[in-house]
This record gives C-alpha cells, structure tokens and sequence, in this order.
C-alpha cells in the first residue's frame, strides 16, 4: 500500500475515535511521571471552570489545577480573549536577544510592585527552570563579590534540572 499524502494523514489523524487516539496515546507518547507497566489512557479533551472533561464526556475535577499552572479555570473569558489577540499578533517570541511590548509592560509593572530596589525582571517558563536561573545568579553575585561556597539546603528537591538538584545537597543525583 502505498504511504499516503501528509494531507491524507493529517486527515486521518483529526478524524481518530477516542479509542484509536488511547492506543496511539500507549503507542506514541510517554507521560511524565508515569508508571507505564499500569498506564490507561485518560484523554483530556475540554476545561470549563475547575473541571476536565475526557473524550468519553466524563468530568472530572482538575484538583492540581493542572500542575498548580491554571489557577484561575479552564475557559476562562478574560484569559481565552487575551491570548486570541495575542495570537493574532504573534504567537511566540523569544527572550533570547528580543523582546515584545507584552513582555515590557508586564515587567515595567511587576517593578512597580515590587520591593525597593527590584529593577530587573526574568521571566521563566516553569519552577524547575526559576530554580535553576536563582542559583546561577546568586552564585554569579558571589563570585563577583566575595569568595563563596554555593549553599546548600540538605534534603531539599528544588527542581530538576541539574543546579537544583545539585543545590539540594545530596551526593548522588
């Protein structure tokens, strides 16, 4: 048979049932933090409020609001508006060398707020990553400054990358 089109497949993929899109899920992608030997596919479809619902039409309540990242609801009107437009100007830029009005204002406002003396503003894409940026720079102020061991917090996870692992204290990673 011969392979199809990539327009033939993009297709075929849109068109999957729920059953198919699960075995695909077991085939194709592996879940973060995952048990695989007992993985069922739970195929999240919608969000409205605090709520999930699967490619069944099943509810279910998303009670980490989905890794602690979507504090104020699914299908929020305001937040759904935002990036729309925001979408409709350019959906990514990076921060490597540039920068966006977006980027600008809400720095310039995160300053206003923050404590005396607090003039730059990085922005990160998750904990881990923060993390990782804090220690680099503490340790950057204190090589600049002073002769200074990096500190250490014994026992502490503070992200996964490999400077917060390494700041956690243990001897082994």
């Amino acid at each position: 048979m011969p392979p199809l089109s990539a327009t033939a497949a993009r297709s075929a993929t849109a068109a999957a049932d729920a059953a198919t899109l699960a075995e695909w899920d077991r085939t194709h992608v592996w879940p973060a933090f995952t048990q695989m030997a007992e993985y069922e596919p739970l195929l999240i479809e919608r969000g409205e409020g605090a709520a999930l619902f699967d490619t069944d039409g099943n509810r279910y309540l998303d009670g980490s609001a989905s890794m602690w990242c979507n504090v104020h609801g699914h299908h929020h009107p305001r937040l759904d508006r935002a990036a729309r437009e925001q979408l409709d100007r350019v959906a990514h830029t990076t921060n490597l060398g540039l920068s966006n009005p977006v980027t600008v204002r809400l720095a310039k406002r995160l300053t206003e707020i923050a404590p005396e003396g607090l003039e730059k503003v990085f922005f990160s894409d998750d904990g881990a990553t923060a993390i990782e940026v804090a220690l680099k720079m503490a340790f950057q102020f204190w090589r600049q400054t002073t002769a200074c061991n990096m500190p250490a917090a014994e026992g502490h996870h503070a992200g996964r990358g490999l400077p917060p692992l390494a700041g956690a204290g243990g001897r082994r990673l």
